[in-house]
């Protein structure tokens, strides 16, 4: 329940948080970012929300928690949220497990947009990244497919056996993009070989 940092070599430099609800504390946190800000994301799993704090771990705000206290929810809640990633418009992408759909919120915690098709897509979404193109992509890791929204929000594609573009993923956990916009997934070998694989999707 901490963030541990190391610098390039691998060396522990220091870590920040604890156990616990409070501003700063964690309850199993799962993906982190930066933004382009330099302010650090964290999907804050088991206390429901997402949590954005200073380079040093000096809390800044949270988004969407489950309705407590001062950050008592307007709309729609997160619940279990498992990654996050920062897009080109400033907005926060959220895997959110538990009502399985990705999400998205202005960086100041607005009001959470839904960039597509919830229920419909996903029995859990797991992993989230932001395209070269602004598109957001999401693992649904029990389906096996990562999903492909634009810029704007509507849905473009499903990646999977069961998909427009069809490639064999198991189990499709992290993914992320590199400088030049290629996107990478995470995946299981197969249901007999428990071993991880690395497969660019384009």
């Amino acid at each position: 329940n901490q963030i541990l940092v190391y610098d390039r070599e691998g060396a522990f430099v220091r870590a920040f948080g604890c156990w616990g609800s409070m501003e700063g504390q964690f309850s199993d946190p799962r993906g982190l970012e930066f933004t382009a800000d330099g302010e650090l994301v964290v999907a804050d799993f088991g206390n429901d929300r997402v949590q954005v704090l200073r380079e040093d771990g000096t809390f800044v705000r949270s988004i969407r928690s489950s309705g407590r206290g001062k950050d008592k929810l307007r709309t729609r809640s997160l619940r279990c949220p498992e990654d996050v990633c920062s897009c080109a418009d400033g907005s926060i992408a959220v895997a959110d497990h538990m009502s399985l759909h990705v999400q998205a919120s202005d960086g100041e915690g607005g009001d959470l947009k839904i960039p597509g098709p919830k229920l419909s897509h996903f029995f859990r979404a797991c992993g989230v990244c932001a395209g070269a193109g602004g598109e957001i992509l999401a693992a649904d890791s029990v389906r096996g497919n990562v999903h492909v929204w634009n810029r704007e929000g509507s849905f473009v594609q499903t990646i999977g056996r069961k998909g427009a573009s069809r490639v064999d993923l198991y189990e499709p956990h992290g993914l992320c993009t590199d400088r030049e916009g290629r996107v990478f997934v995470e995946c299981m070998t197969s249901r007999s070989i428990k071993s991880g694989r690395i497969v660019m999707l384009w």
